[in-house]
């Protein structure tokens, strides 16, 4: 699970993560053994790795016996690290959607293929926006003057600062739509396809 800030939800971002998995051992690169050791075929299954429907006691499953197993693995061909992985975290992610990451799970026995890492998100709420599907909402004060005989306002959105128009005799409640700047619509391809919009509701002060 990955904690993101709407934000980040909205604009994207690359990330950096931290797994704990098995790696290839680099003491013998995936061998399981020391440089100077003999492998042998499992005498009790011929090197077949399975006793009937199990898997063989002597050799868990190998088909082969290592007579010097690497120190640094005990003979599995993997040690366990804690490594970091960077990410992209697209922009439009929601809550509950995960990113994989090919190949970056654990090794398999023996020096097999890596699996891969699942990366399920968690959108954090955020203290001036809110998201409502594909719309984001936010309220902003503004000077009685403005409200009166209209003109613009800086507002600070996740796409920098923007110049919001402001009609003459709007009153505290109303909403200003502001199309192209609200939450992306991301395809499960993983494209953006065009965006929601921004809607501002404006609180009027008299000072």
């Amino acid at each position: 699970m990955r904690d993101i800030s709407l934000k980040d939800a909205v604009t994207g971002k690359v990330d950096t993560i931290s797994v704990e998995t098995a790696v290839i051992c680099g003491e013998c690169y995936g061998l399981g053994t020391s440089p100077d050791s003999i492998v042998e075929r499992c005498p009790h299954c011929r090197g077949d790795g399975t006793n009937g429907e199990k898997n063989c006691k002597t050799c868990t499953g190998f088909g082969t016996l290592i007579e010097n197993p690497c120190p640094g693995c005990v003979g599995d061909g993997r040690v366990v690290l804690r490594r970091s992985i960077a990410v992209t975290i697209p922009a439009g992610i929601s809550t509950g959607m995960r990113i994989r990451l090919s190949e970056q799970g654990e090794t398999g026995p023996g020096g097999g293929p890596a699996g891969d890492v699942y990366l399920e998100i968690n959108e954090l709420p955020d203290n001036r926006f809110e998201r409502r599907g594909v719309d984001l909402h936010c309220t902003t004060a503004i000077s009685a003057e403005i409200a009166r005989t209209g003109g613009t306002i800086d507002l600070d959105t996740f796409d920098g600062v923007k110049k919001i128009r402001i009609s003459g005799g709007v009153k505290s409640g109303k909403t200003v739509r502001v199309a192209g700047l609200g939450f992306p619509r991301l395809r499960a391809s993983g494209e953006v396809d065009g965006r929601g919009d921004l809607m501002i509701t404006v609180d009027v002060r008299e000072r």
